[in-house]
């Protein structure tokens, strides 16, 4: 049976789905912060964005999936370790993102992106 989206685009099997199986990966984390320091060594500018999740969809997170919480907070972390900025936030409204500025529930559209990435594009 097809599960229904709410009027927002989203349905609860997304985030039932996305994170149900999530568990800390040390390996993951050491990979990334190779290749942030091989990059910045190369004299490449790096960067981490964090796309928004839709207002609604990230409230059932923040309620229900804490484990989105501690990711963004971990990447900011080694951002801050590392010393590369981070664009962005899984929290929309911490970029002025509105619902109307997504497709779905895990989406933002082209408006919500400029937003997240503004202070890069200046």
């Amino acid at each position: 049976m097809k599960e229904l989206c709410n009027e927002f685009g989203f349905t609860a099997g997304m985030l039932k789905g996305a994170m149900a199986d999530f568990d800390y990966d040390a390996n993951a984390e050491n990979q990334l912060r190779s290749l942030i320091e091989w990059l910045k060594v190369n004299d490449i500018d790096a960067y981490l964005v964090l796309s928004p999740y839709h207002p609604g969809l990230y409230e059932r997170m923040r309620n229900k999936k804490k484990a989105f919480l501690s990711i963004e907070h971990a990447y900011r972390q080694l951002a801050d370790e590392l010393k590369v900025a981070v664009f962005g936030s899984y929290d929309p409204s911490n970029v002025g993102c509105v619902a109307e500025e997504f497709y779905d529930g895990m989406h933002p559209k082209e408006l919500c992106m400029k937003k997240t990435l503004a202070p890069l594009l200046r």
